[in-house]
């Protein structure tokens, strides 16, 4: 296996990995600087399935901050990726292993960038997978306008920034975010964090970058690329289920006359439909070849965790809370491999109690850049 710098993408060495008996044994190689060996007890091994429920190979469970996917089939050639187990958590390196391409010389390549969530196209490089955007790099930027048909309703913009950075003490693609048109707290976003490797949301804070006020976490996290890597054929149909959840002072204020609340919980389901590839046109450009899907989903449960979870009242608030995130809604996406974390266009059509009716939201790029890859 090969060593990287997740900022960089620099090969800095290679390195081999040994399970035997539950525990991973890691030795770098000879020229490896900064890596020694270790070993680690694999506390789980959960299994990883595509969209369409087929397995497609193991996450072993080292700790908090750190595990190694293991991918069967190989997925475009790569088999393991993850953490590299000899270097120091937050040093920003990881590990991968791939199978040598036909008549090349058996040498690791440099790791094209995975996907992550997903505008004019070009012939840079692309993350390997025709409906999977490119993993936010530091130095990548993208800015998106969102326009939507209910009344009074104006067009507001959101710009993202991309900077090496840590959460937790782990290495980090950190996401910024300046509004146009709107505050971010009304577009609900705020600062979040990204895994260098994979693009898989680490966490977002809701409140002053940083501060993690309230912070939302997401399970399976890598939802966003698990959707456009699903690899569902034209015609095709799967599903995702992602449970969201919700912590901070915002949630603990919301529920404080109830005797406070530790967490919000919500369980939604996701059924994808692939359509035929086309181009669709931005105003940051077309996009051809794009992967288009028809989306639509549904919340399956909404808990609240914490003292008022015994409350009285909130068993009768319970339907009404549950009720305001329940709105009908179908999405059509589309998705390419040439722009960095966000899709080129999308549009959400959700059926509001009348007399409001059906309200199409729109969100398209109209400008990005991209960090050389």
């Amino acid at each position: 296996m090969t060593v990287f710098d997740s900022n960089t993408a620099a090969e800095l060495g290679a390195a081999s990995l040994r399970l035997a008996g539950g525990v991973l044994s890691y030795t770098p190689a000879a020229g490896l600087a900064g890596a020694s060996a270790a070993t680690a007890t694999v506390r789980a091994v959960c299994q990883n399935t595509n969209m369409a429920g087929q397995p497609i190979g193991v996450v072993a469970v080292l700790d908090e901050q750190r595990h190694i996917d293991f991918f069967a089939p190989a997925f475009n050639g790569l088999y393991v990726s993850g953490t590299d187990m000899g270097s120091a958590t937050g040093s920003g390196r990881y590990l991968q292993g791939r199978n040598p391409a036909a008549g090349g010389s058996g040498a690791s390549p440099a790791p094209t960038p995975a996907p992550s969530p997903a505008p004019a196209p070009s012939p840079a490089p692309s993350s390997g997978n025709e409906c999977a955007p490119l993993v936010a790099r530091a130095g990548d930027s993208v800015t998106y306008r969102q326009t939507s048909s209910a009344a009074g309703a104006a067009p507001f913009t959101v710009k993202y920034d991309f900077s090496a950075g840590s959460y937790q003490g782990r290495a980090a693609i950190v996401g910024t975010v300046s509004t146009s048109g709107i505050t971010a707290a009304q577009a609900g976003v705020g600062t979040f964090y990204l895994d260098p490797v994979s693009g898989a949301a680490l966490a977002q804070d809701a409140a002053t970058p940083g501060a993690a006020d309230t912070v939302t976490r997401y399970e399976p996290a890598d939802w966003q690329q698990r959707l456009t890597q699903a690899g569902i054929p034209g015609g095709g149909s799967g599903k995702i289920s992602v449970t969201a959840t919700t912590q901070g002072k915002s949630v603990s204020d919301a529920f404080a006359s109830l005797g406070g609340a530790t967490a919000l919980v919500m369980k939604y389901e996701f059924m994808v439909r692939r359509e035929a590839n086309e181009t669709v046109s931005t105003a940051a450009g077309s996009f051809a070849n794009s992967c288009k899907f028809r989306v639509e989903f549904a919340l399956k449960d909404f808990q609240v965790q914490g003292p008022a979870a015994t409350s009285p009242l909130l068993s009768m608030m319970l339907p009404l809370l549950q009720s305001s995130f329940v709105v009908p809604t179908e999405l059509t996406l589309w998705s390419s491999d040439a722009l960095p974390f966000m899709l080129p266009k999308s549009v959400t059509v959700s059926t509001l109690p009348a007399p409001t009716g059906a309200v199409t939201s729109t969100q398209e790029v109209i400008a990005f850049t991209k960090a050389p890859r």
